[in-house]
């Protein structure tokens, strides 16, 4: 059975040490985390950021998205 594939997405400068921190309990889980700057998005030059990141999206089980003040 495949893991749980998790996107995880959050405002970029203000939440990398809590997104790192996601990754890592999310790893140690079993679960496979999707985020951008872990290299676990594929883009391409044909299609818009944005669209890469709902394809990717619609391919995971479960979307943590972490609000911060900015």
């Amino acid at each position: 059975m495949a893991n749980l594939r998790v996107f995880v997405s959050s405002t970029y400068y203000d939440l990398h040490h809590v997104r790192n921190d996601l990754y890592l309990f999310l790893k140690n889980m079993g679960y496979d985390p999707v985020m951008h700057d872990k290299g676990t998005i594929t883009y391409t030059q044909d299609v818009p950021l944005e669209q890469s990141c709902y394809d990717e999206l619609s391919t995971c089980d479960v979307v943590i998205c972490i609000i911060g003040n900015k």
